[in-house]
């Protein structure tokens, strides 16, 4: 259903009272920013005044240890660069703005912070955490970390204001917005989609799922339908040598949605964005498909060059999935793509679809900037929830296509 400017009044109604607290949230992820560049300037310098304090005893005058100071510097400016892009596209992201999505914008705002973080660390490093072995320098040392621990307490408690206008946000968002996309949905904030479903999905291969954590779970019983936020962090374990590693990352993050098909499937089909098309092109991006996909699948072609661009299918069935990927269903898949800028991941599975947007932020808070009720942003977070809510009709998933 559209959004009527009917339900926009309404909305902007209801968010008003929030604009007395907004201060509080541009103020609270103002501060937050600040510390976060604190602490990383902090642990900078004492990585660096570490390396000072081994420069000032006998290793100092050696040749290789320079050159192997010289490496450890040039690899921390490294990770350094790495961690400032990340935290700056998560903070456009959650601020709604374009410069996320212009990597050479994005690379010179992490150039400037990633120089500005060094150049302080550098010199807090050397002229302050550096120098000789002593009392004093431990006491400087002691000094440094407790200032970390001392200023994690106001960080968390600006997080939660942060979390709590944002919670109080998207409340009056989706009360607004659901009765008008489906009379029957229920939405609870604090609820999500549990382990049980995400591993059904078979969306994303892991060793051993670390944490599954989410929110804003809609439901509609009618359509068996789910939908939620989640953060899935996994655990990897590697041998090499004689010698385990274990690695933590993130396995997904962003929402998950489920919905019953009305038969089930004998084989299994996945549809995954085409990241080797686009890299490498269309010949050598098939042919880096064909020797690395889903083991147990083979990779089925549609007739869609639009489809087949965007996204690689791969499965147990070749018949069945090209009966599942209908011309129309095809179809009704890019249009869902058209409403997010991340990746798109679909699986059909038993008698249910699986549907899973990637998305690094929370793409129902509010902005961050100005008022509170933002027309531009309403519209656009109205569209996309009104396509996550609304798959069981893009996809005629109550339509009966499958013989008995």
């Amino acid at each position: 259903m559209a959004l009527t400017d009917e339900t926009l009044v309404k909305l902007e109604t209801a968010l008003s009272p929030l604009d007395s607290k907004k201060w509080q949230h541009t103020m609270s992820r103002v501060l937050r920013m600040i510390l976060e560049f604190f602490f990383v300037a902090l642990i900078v310098s004492m990585f660096i005044g570490f390396l000072s304090m081994m420069s000032n005893g006998e290793m100092g005058d050696d040749m290789f240890f320079r050159a192997i100071r010289g490496f450890m510097l040039f690899v921390l400016a490294m990770v350094l660069f790495g961690i400032i892009r990340k935290t700056a596209r998560d903070r456009f992201l959650s601020m709604q703005s374009a410069i996320a999505h212009q990597p050479w914008t994005l690379n010179l705002i992490t150039i400037v912070f990633t120089v500005c973080a060094f150049a302080i660390g550098y010199f807090a490093g050397t002229a302050f955490l550096g120098g000789t072995f002593s009392p004093t320098f431990m006491i400087k040392w002691a000094g440094a970390i407790g200032s970390i621990f001392f200023l994690l307490g106001p960080y968390m408690l600006l997080k939660r204001i942060e979390d709590n206008f944002t919670q109080q946000y998207k409340s009056i968002l989706f009360a607004n917005f659901l009765p008008g996309i489906a009379a029957q949905a229920r939405y609870v904030m604090n609820e999500h989609i549990g382990t049980q479903t995400f591993t059904e999905s078979k969306l994303f291969p892991y060793q051993e799922i670390s944490s599954l954590k989410g929110s804003d779970l809609i439901t509609r019983s009618q359509e068996q339908f789910q939908c939620s936020f989640l953060d899935v962090m996994q655990v990897e374990r590697t041998q090499s040598n004689g010698k385990s590693e274990t690695k933590y990352s993130t396995l997904f993050k962003g929402y998950l949605l489920s919905a019953a098909f009305n038969k089930s499937f004998t084989g299994e089909t996945f549809v995954a964005p085409d990241a080797s098309r686009e890299l490498l092109g269309e010949v050598y991006g098939e042919s880096l498909n064909e020797l690395f996909h889903r083991p147990g699948t083979s990779i089925a072609r549609m007739e869609d060059p639009d489809f087949e661009k965007a996204f690689s299918v791969y499965t147990t069935d070749q018949q069945e999935a090209r009966y599942i990927l209908s011309t129309k269903l095809i179809h009704r898949i890019m249009e869902l793509k058209a409403y997010f800028v991340d990746d798109v991941y679909l699986s059909f599975v038993g008698n249910r679809v699986f549907v899973a947007v990637k998305s690094e932020k929370d793409i129902f808070s509010p902005p961050t900037i100005g008022n509170t009720y933002n027309k531009t942003l309403a519209e656009k977070q109205y569209a996309m929830l009104n396509a996550l809510v609304t798959v069981p009709e893009l996809f005629d998933l109550d339509r009966r296509i499958w013989a008995s």
